[in-house]
């Protein structure tokens, strides 16, 4: 019978990314906790964190990175006054107005439930001093 992992082992990975608040490499992961452990092992940890849905890889080998869940996000402690609890490395939070949580909100969603851009030609070929000589015409 194999060994089971250990919860709180599991648990720490957990907080480990949620802490950083993005996606995360092994590497990263490994250098963060608090006792070290063999590559293979967290390999194995983190596989089961993906198969449990408690994680998300993005990337394969060894530029795989960790995050997540949308969800989990979502449920992050929050301060008094609604804004995030995270801090950026030990400093004061950081309290987020509403446009910019609706802009952290939007990029955090996967790319493809994103709008896509474009950009408007007549703005590039206008009249500006940059690049005034080329011919955007052909384009």
């Amino acid at each position: 019978m194999a060994k089971q992992t250990p919860e709180d082992a599991l648990a720490a990975i957990e907080a480990i990314i949620r802490h950083h608040g993005q996606s995360v490499a092994a590497s990263d992961i490994s250098r963060a906790l608090p006792t070290p452990i063999p590559p293979r092992t967290l390999q194995y940890r983190l596989n089961r964190l993906i198969a449990d849905n408690r994680l998300i890889r993005e990337g394969t080998g060894r530029w795989a990175r960790y995050r997540l869940p949308d969800a989990a996000v979502a449920e992050a402690p929050q301060s008094d006054d609604g804004s995030d609890a995270e801090d950026n490395d030990g400093d004061l939070p950081i309290t987020l107005s509403t446009a910019a949580g609706s802009v952290r909100d939007y990029v955090r969603q996967r790319p493809e439930a994103r709008k896509p851009v474009g950009y408007n030609r007549d703005f590039l070929g206008g009249s500006s001093s940059f690049g005034s000589g080329l011919d955007f015409s052909m384009l």
